[in-house]
C-alpha cells in the first residue's frame, strides 16, 4: 500500500514538474520572440537612418545623392579619414576613390558632423588641475587697487591690461571636468549596414528628381509587410511587422 502511494506521489511530482516546465516555456518563448522582433526592427531602422545620414553628407560633398550604397560609404568615410590626417583638408579637395581621383567640396566641420552622426557618444570625466593667480587691478573710479583671482587661461590678458598692478600669489585648484568623446567608440561605415539584418537584402535607395532643385531621397526596408518565420517546431511564428522607410527626411515609424 505504501509502495502504491509512493508511486502515485512520484507520478504527481513528475506531473507538476512537467507542468511547470510547460508553463515556463509558454511564458519564455513568446517573450523571446517579441525581443527578437524588436531587435530586428530597431536595428533595421537604425541602419536606414545611417544610410540616410550618409546620403545627406554625400549630397553636401557632391551636390547630389547616389543610388550606389558602396560608393556612398566609401566617399563619406574617405573624406572623414582624410580630414583626420590633415585638419586643413577642407574646401575643394581631391580624394581617391578606388584609385580614381575625384574633387569634393569638404566642409570645415565634416569630421565633427561624421563623428556626432555615426559614432556613439561616451561621457567621460577627467580631473583638471589649474593655477589661480591673485592679481591687483587699479580701479579707475575709486583709485583703489582691487584684488581679483584669475586662472591660467586668462592671466596673460590681465597682464596686458593697463590697470594691471601686480601679482600677489598663486595657488592650485582642481576640479572634475565632464566632456563628450566620440572617438573612443569610432564608427566606420561598414558595407553590411547597407543590408537588412533580417533578410540580408539591400535597402532600397530611391531618388525622386521631379523637382531638380529639391530631389527627394527615400530609403525603404526590403522586408515584406507580411514577413514571418516559424519558431520552436512551428508552434510559434516570428512576425517582422513593418520596418518602415525614410522619405524626404521623414521616418514612417514616427507617425505610428
Amino acid at each position: 500500500m505504501n509502495k502504491n502511494n509512493d508511486r502515485k506521489i512520484g507520478f504527481l511530482d513528475w506531473g507538476l514538474t512537467f507542468a511547470f516546465i510547460i508553463l515556463g516555456l509558454a511564458i519564455y518563448i513568446p517573450d523571446s520572440i517579441d525581443r527578437e522582433e524588436s531587435y530586428y526592427k530597431n536595428e533595421s531602422r537604425h541602419r536606414m537612418e545611417v544610410i540616410y545620414s550618409a546620403e545627406e553628407l554625400f549630397y553636401e560633398l557632391t551636390g547630389n545623392y547616389t543610388l550606389d550604397g558602396k560608393e556612398l560609404f566609401k566617399v563619406v568615410q574617405q573624406a572623414r579619414d582624410s580630414l583626420m590626417g590633415d585638419s586643413l583638408f577642407y574646401g575643394d579637395k581631391v580624394i581617391h576613390i578606388d584609385g580614381n581621383p575625384k574633387v569634393f567640396k569638404i566642409p570645415r566641420d565634416l569630421q565633427m558632423i561624421v563623428d556626432t552622426t555615426f559614432s556613439s557618444e561616451e561621457i567621460l570625466k577627467k580631473q583638471v588641475t589649474d593655477f589661480v593667480y591673485s592679481v591687483g587691478i587699479q580701479n579707475e573710479e575709486s583709485g583703489i587697487v582691487d584684488t581679483i583671482y584669475v586662472n591660467s587661461q586668462n592671466i596673460e590678458n590681465i597682464r596686458q591690461n593697463q590697470n594691471y598692478v601686480g601679482e600677489y600669489g598663486v595657488d592650485t585648484t582642481s576640479h572634475i571636468e565632464v566632456y563628450s568623446d566620440y572617438k573612443r567608440k569610432g564608427f566606420r561605415l561598414d558595407f553590411e549596414l547597407l543590408k537588412c539584418p533580417l533578410t540580408g537584402n539591400y535597402y532600397k535607395i530611391e531618388i525622386d528628381n521631379s523637382d531638380i532643385e529639391n530631389p527627394i531621397l527615400s530609403i525603404t526596408s526590403p522586408v515584406p509587410l507580411n514577413y514571418s518565420e516559424p519558431r520552436f517546431l512551428y508552434l510559434y511564428r516570428f512576425k517582422a511587422d513593418d520596418h518602415g522607410m525614410i522619405s524626404g527626411g521623414i521616418k514612417s515609424w514616427k507617425s505610428t
